[in-house]
């Protein structure tokens, strides 16, 4: 047999066992699918609340800084604004954090543009602090939820503002 020559060996996947494998990525994506959807929503959910508590963080320290005084005709300010110039809207098409010298916006800080996959609402349109870092005006609560909430799920946040100004951020479920 030293004239035969030897079969080669094969290479490479067969057809069945690419099936195979392509079956099992199609059915571990079915099942982490809906699981990385619900960490998308508690992430947009998350991200929102971290960026209004910093906002607000922002609108009393830079009340202190300027020694702003709602009683005069000088406050620092967090709004809703449409377009990131005045305070007008609500607060799901974002907001910003003013300076303002008679009612008028003289001076952006900060602006924040319309939140995606959230909600955010509060009884107030506009939060005051005064030059102690005080909530002067402007709702002592706000909520921000997914907007795909359904009853049960935990996309929900509750930001609590107190008197002192501090804000305590509680979760809770959608009703």
């Amino acid at each position: 047999m030293a004239g035969a020559t030897a079969k080669p060996l094969a290479r490479g996947f067969t057809l069945i066992e690419l099936m195979v494998v392509i079956a099992i990525v199609a059915i571990v994506s079915l099942v982490a699918l809906p699981n990385f959807q619900q960490l998308i929503r508690s992430n947009r959910v998350a991200t929102q609340t971290n960026e209004m508590v910093a906002s607000l963080s922002l609108a009393r320290t830079e009340a202190i800084r300027r020694n702003v005084s709602p009683l005069g005709n000088r406050d620092v300010v967090l709004c809703p604004s449409t377009d990131g110039l005045t305070c007008s809207g609500g607060w799901n098409q974002g907001w910003i954090v003013a300076q303002r010298v008679d009612d008028t916006v003289d001076i952006v800080i900060r602006h924040v543009q319309e939140p995606v996959g959230v909600d955010i609402a509060a009884a107030g349109t506009e939060i005051v602090f005064d030059n102690r870092g005080r909530r002067a005006v402007g709702p002592a609560a706000m909520t921000v939820r997914s907007t795909a909430c359904t009853t049960g799920q935990p996309y929900l946040r509750t930001l609590n503002i107190n008197a002192s100004g501090q804000v305590r951020v509680a979760g809770g479920t959608c009703p």
